[in-house]
């Protein structure tokens, strides 16, 4: 009897299974534009390796991958404010204007955010990352930087940036 008893006890508690269930929740809030009032989620995981991506390969100054993940034209809008400027891809030419003038560009990723819209076909990423650039000149500038990049379909197709001097 205590052998159907324990045979019993060992059935139900090996039969019985945890289900996991993931349901989006909705946090935060468009606040401007077309698309004013709707809720923002969280965009997938692939949009955030496809930012971190991004940014490590620009310093690396390794701009075949980021021609990979780039759609045909990006349109970049500088930390200074201004106009979208439309960028060809590849642009390779116009990397490497930016990063000319140093001998290396050392970042380090503080946090990456990806949101949608719960209907939208892609996301805003925003990636809040440190910035060491060392000069030819010999100059070295620190900065923290906050890059806004705009995904869909697996590719980067709009980056705008706002840059503080940091300590």
């Amino acid at each position: 009897m205590k052998k159907l008893l324990l045979l019993l006890i060992f059935t139900v508690f090996f039969s019985c299974e945890t289900k996991t269930v993931e349901v989006e929740t909705g946090g935060g809030e468009i606040m401007m534009g077309q698309y004013a009032g709707e809720k923002l989620f969280f965009a997938s995981d692939e949009t955030v390796e496809i930012a971190k991506t991004m940014v490590n390969a620009y310093s690396n100054k390794d701009f075949d991958v980021v021609n990979q993940y780039s759609a045909d034209t990006v349109y970049f809008k500088p930390p200074q404010g201004g106009e979208y400027i439309p960028i060809p891809i590849p642009a390779n030419d116009f990397l490497a204007m930016l990063t000319d003038p140093y001998d290396s560009i050392v970042r380090n990723i503080r946090s990456i955010v990806p949101l949608k819209r719960e209907e939208g076909d892609n996301a805003g990423v925003y990636i809040n990352f440190d910035e060491t650039t060392y000069g030819k000149d010999g100059t070295v500038t620190k900065s923290n930087i906050i890059d806004r990049m705009w995904v869909r379909d697996g590719k980067v197709y709009r980056i705008e940036q706002w840059v503080a001097e940091s300590n």
